[in-house]
């Protein structure tokens, strides 16, 4: 590394950020719950950032699992393997 790299700064002092976008909430595909635990599995659209598709699974209003997908219809796969999981393990779908 040259010197004169080093002495740049990391970001350009005049960069501009856009601060006007504001975050959505998710598309609740489903809830299940079973004692005191509620799960949700919500669908996060970011295509329009370049973010795909992205799955969500939230217990107890808690993230515990997000994984990001190219195409909507991999992330609603992706949600119907833990709804049918959750099913198969005596939990209630209120949705």
């Amino acid at each position: 590394m040259t010197k004169a790299m080093a002495d740049e700064p990391f970001t350009k002092p005049d960069l501009k950020i856009d601060r006007t976008r504001t975050p959505k909430p998710g598309e609740v595909l489903w809830i299940a719950e079973k004692a005191t635990d509620v799960y949700r599995g919500e669908l996060r659209d970011d295509i329009e950032v370049g973010g795909g598709f992205e799955f969500q699974l939230i217990l107890n209003g808690q993230l515990v699992h997000g994984q990001r997908h190219e195409a909507r219809f991999l992330a609603e796969a992706e949600s119907t393997v833990f709804l049918e999981t959750y099913r198969d393990l005596g939990y209630k779908v209120l949705r």
